[in-house]
């Protein structure tokens, strides 16, 4: 937030300077400004690379306190001038800064300035003394943001995980694993460990190695570890990679471990790193990397360890650097994924190996007591543990040295607890050790998270958008000292990237929950935050002063609010609540600094905010201003809210609003406006044509509006900065708008006619490579005619278009494009389109098509065959309210390779599940409903063995009454 505030207050006076005939007192003012500019750039520079000084470490409250002192000064100065030109509009830019910093003009204004300046100096005298700029020098930079994020325009996610040096029953295989990186794997020590540990798989072991070390044949070059978390596949990986004869029989070696969101282009840089290439940051393009490492793998016999892969996609991608005659080691809990070389399926310890292993933990030493009752207790332990490896590790860590049966006792009656409490110690330790490693930018978007409730769906692409209104996403257009590297300018659309990385960076190191929801334009969908991590984020906060404040109502919840709830100084404010509550009379003084105001109504009724603000115009340093289904006096945006010069966010989701005030386009400084009403002619919320001067509007996202709710057109030309429009429609934008847009990258958008459908194709096709597109094609369409399926099929071959739903369009056959069928198109939502005959060979021919959902009558025939090798990357598959489907099959093993999920629901004549799914290992969630005849007894047992390797299977019997 620092850089944001300096970055404004060096505009204003860089435009300042370029005037003539300046007085002498406005001189000074702007000296002084630049001097406040120069200390925040310091405090922003400590911030960031101080972690490990002890002088920062100590005056850490200090330097915020100052930081918030800085920015309150400078805000207000920009603030003041905004709303200055809101009122003197006609005047010139440059006649108002000499208005504002003039003594002939306004000398009033000027020496609040000053005064302000004045009171913040003592301060900053003693800042400079204890942090003098030698002292500065010694500082050493941290880890530049942008270092290896970019390559060839790809965002790279941050730090990998090694396993070297690691302890055998370390939990948790993630981002704290680095810091072990140096040390060296076959060190004495380490292999002692390991082998204290290690019991009841010398078998396995040596079967592994001598699968390993054997002169391999083409087809077994791979070997695969499967099995159930916590069987100890890491752990004999980890010893078949320190045993002599593989040491002996290989020249080069490398591990990498996976996560669910890793980069593949980072794994081969590392790959390459450990095979033993020189300066591996040198070779970015992927491309160059895998050369590389074929020719380092031509020159050396190389064995590979491949960690935790958990999908079979990431194997697909990793392996094209990899030479035949190299050795592969892979660990993995997917068949699918074990299934692409030898597969070895690690099995439990039996009952005398589990009681040895938890003897290791509990009583190392070696001249122990007399067991007596011990071994009958420690046997129902481990069976308890489930004869799992990690979770007996867990325990016998907890009875280490502990021989007096009642402790025993005490262990196995409460052995749940035991886990539990071991993992939860576990899992703090760890997130507070991954939150230490987060770039400076990520912590604080981490801080941000404590405002939501723990386990509660949170919008992703939303939370960016909050976090853009907060400023804690630093601009590529300002070059700030510390704050980001140089990078190429002409590449535009980079702040929502940087947003993408920082959230992807949160996913990757585990404090945040990304639901799995493929979606062709947006690369993070629906996230949620685990008790832990709001708990550290809270804590965090705390600690770094981060002025939070969350009041929650929810859950009969009735907290007490008097003046002093907001505590001196808190910026961000934040209201849960889902019913009526007594209104809450906020002294305004107390809200003065506030930089952000959310209220959240959880319910889903429109309910009055639980805060009386008579005047939302005295918060005037708000930034973020969001209110979801929140009821207003007379259906009117609140007071003052149009006057709020400084606000970048503006949320209105679901609130009963009448109307759009048209008095909106005062707030000129507007970055990102979301607006959403509920699917009902009661609850519209017209907008007037506004937008036009709102010209730093990069984020906009339109109620989806039909014909008899928005009456008058909406111009977007004059928004030239905006980079996402959700909601464009052709009754009420004009097409050629979206042609002076050059920095969009995200659109949405929704056709009510053939025409209007034409020329948005036309714009997708010679516009749209640089922009992820999701189409609509609404109701007034028509298809049914000859030249109506001529432009269906445009629409169906058009490049550039990532997303297509067709509502409610006639279609009755599906056209067959064949080979022209659009390479771009990945998503594909087919809704009460009527297809009579069966379009399962025509839609398998899209080449790159990952999800398909046929709902709600969008076939109305009885049969469906999917054959060949169709739907080549499909991955879900959807069929829901098709009331006339009876059969379904899958006629050949080579169809849909990749399916992953597949849900099946409403479809009450279907009389069974195909059995050639049977043969996709890929599939990992399964939701069928079928009606009771298809599901007699019995059957749902057969259909649980016959896909026993799905994850998440659930199979149920049809309601009759959700049938109808």
């Amino acid at each position: 937030m620092v850089e944001i505030v300096a970055s404004m207050a060096t505009q204003m006076v860089h435009d300042l300077m370029r005037e003539e005939n300046l007085s002498y007192r406005m001189i000074e003012t702007t000296d002084r400004v630049m001097e406040l500019v120069s200390v925040a750039r310091k405090i922003q520079f400590l911030l960031k690379n101080g972690g490990n000084s002890e002088r920062v470490v100590k005056n850490i409250w200090k330097i915020r306190y100052l930081a918030y002192g800085i920015e309150d000064v400078l805000e207000t100065c920009a603030v003041e001038v905004a709303f200055m030109f809101q009122k003197h509009e006609e005047r010139c830019i440059k006649r108002l800064f000499r208005r504002y910093f003039g003594v002939r003009n306004d000398g009033v204004a000027l020496e609040n300035v000053r005064a302000k300046i004045s009171d913040i100096e003592p301060q900053i005298k003693v800042f400079n003394q204890v942090f003098p700029d030698d002292m500065m020098e010694s500082i050493p930079r941290g880890e530049q943001l942008w270092a290896g994020v970019y390559a060839d325009g790809v965002v790279r996610l941050p730090r990998q995980m090694y396993p070297h040096g690691v302890e055998e029953h370390f939990v948790g295989r993630d981002d704290d694993l680095k810091q072990l990186e140096e040390q060296v794997v076959g060190r004495d020590n380490d292999v002692k460990q390991l082998e204290e540990h290690f019991v009841g798989r010398d078998d396995d072991l040596k079967k592994l190695v001598s699968l390993v070390v054997k002169e391999e044949k083409e087809q077994d070059r791979v070997i695969s570890i499967w099995g159930d978390k916590g069987l100890g596949k890491t752990t004999i990986a980890r010893k078949v990679y320190n045993h002599p004869e593989v040491r002996h029989r290989f020249q080069a070696f490398a591990w990498v471990t996976f996560s669910q969101e890793c980069e593949i282009a980072v794994l081969l840089q590392d790959i390459l790193r450990q095979l033993g290439s020189g300066k591996v940051k040198d070779i970015t393009p992927e491309k160059n990397v895998i050369n590389h490492l074929w020719e380092i793998q031509r020159r050396k016999n190389c064995f590979i360890v491949l960690d935790s892969v958990w999908k079979l996609d990431q194997w697909k991608q990793i392996s094209s650097g990899f030479e035949m005659g190299t050795r592969i080691l892979i660990t993995t809990r997917e068949p699918a994924i074990a299934n692409v070389g030898i597969a070895y399926k690690l099995r439990l310890l039996n009952e005398d190996e589990a009681w040895e292993l938890l003897k290791k933990h509990a009583l190392p030493r070696k001249n122990g007591p007399d067991f007596g009752m011990l071994p009958i207790l420690g046997k129902e332990i481990v069976r308890k543990c489930g004869y799992l490896p990690l979770a007996i590790s867990s325990v016998g860590r907890r009875l280490t040295n502990k021989t007096s049966l009642s402790e025993w006792q005490n262990a196995n009656n409460d052995i749940a607890q035991h886990m539990q409490s071991e993992a939860e110690e576990e899992l703090v330790k760890i997130l507070e050790a991954k939150y230490n490693h987060l770039t400076y930018y990520s912590k604080q978007c981490f801080l941000y998270l404590g405002m939501f409730k723990e386990n509660k769906d949170i919008d992703a692409e939303d939370l960016i958008f909050l976090w853009m209104g907060e400023g804690m996403i630093p601009s590529v257009d300002w070059m700030g000292e510390g704050i980001i590297p140089s990078v190429d300018q002409g590449t535009e659309g980079k702040m929502m990237d940087i947003a993408e990385y920082y959230l992807g960076e949160l996913a990757f190191s585990g404090m945040l929950e990304v639901q799995e929801v493929f979606s062709a334009t947006r690369r993070f969908m629906v996230c949620r935050l685990q008790n832990h991590s709001r708990e550290l984020s809270l804590y965090q906060g705390e600690k770094e002063d981060f002025r939070l404040k969350v009041i929650d109502f929810c859950d009969g919840k009735q907290p007490t609010l008097h003046s002093s709830t907001l505590s001196d100084g808190t910026r961000r404010l934040v209201i849960h609540f889902n019913k009526q509550v007594k209104l809450w009379a906020c002294d305004p003084f107390a809200m003065d600094d506030l930089r952000s105001l959310l209220f959240l109504n959880s319910d889903q009724r429109c309910i009055d905010i639980p805060l009386r603000i008579s005047d939302f115009r005295k918060l005037k340093l708000l930034r973020v201003l969001k209110f979801v289904r929140c009821k207003f006096a007379g259906r009117k945006l609140p007071k003052g809210i149009d006057k709020l010069v400084n606000l970048w966010y503006l949320g209105l989701l679901y609130c009963d609003l009448e109307e759009l005030p048209s008095s909106i386009s005062s707030l000129r400084n507007l970055r990102v406006l979301y607006l959403r009403v509920y699917d009902s002619i009661l609850m519209t919320m017209p907008i007037p044509d506004v937008l036009s001067p709102m010209v730093l509007l990069k984020h906009l996202r339109l109620p989806d509006y039909s014909d008899h709710e928005q009456m008058n057109k909406l111009i977007l030309k004059d928004l030239l900065e905006l980079e996402t429009l959700v909601g464009f429609n052709s009754l009420i934008h004009d097409i050629s708008d979206l042609s002076n847009l050059k920095k969009l990258r995200h659109l949405v958008a929704h056709a009510y006619s053939n025409d209007s459908l034409t020329s948005t194709i036309n714009f997708i096709t010679f516009y749209g490579a640089r922009i992820r597109t999701n189409l609509y094609i609404e109701h007034k369409c028509n298809f049914t005619s000859p030249e109506g399926l001529d432009i269906l099929e445009e629409v169906l071959m058009c490049p550039n278009l990532h997303a297509l739903t067709l509502t409610m369009v006639l279609i009755y056959k599906f056209p067959d494009c064949g080979m022209h069928f659009s390479s771009d198109l990945t998503q594909l939502k087919l809704l009460g389109c009527k297809i009579m005959e069966d379009p399962m060979e025509a839609l398998g021919k899209f080449p790159n098509l990952r999800k398909l959902c046929l709902c709600f009558g969008a076939f109305v025939g009885r049969e469906m065959i999917i054959k060949g090798t169709g739907f080549v990357n499909l991955e879900y598959l959807e069929f829901r309210n098709l009331p006339n489907l009876e059969k379904w099959r899958v006629q050949d093993d080579g169809a849909m390779r990749q399916l992953s999920a597949l849900t099946i629901r409403r479809c009450p004549k279907l009389e069974k599940i195909p059995d050639g799914l049977a043969s996709i290992l890929t599939l990992r969630i399964m939701e069928i409903e079928l009606a009771a005849k298809a599901l007699p007894d019995g059957h749902e047992a057969e259909y649980r063995r016959k896909f026993h390797f799905v994850r998440s299977l659930i199979i149920r019997k049809l309601d009759p009454l959700a049938a109808t």
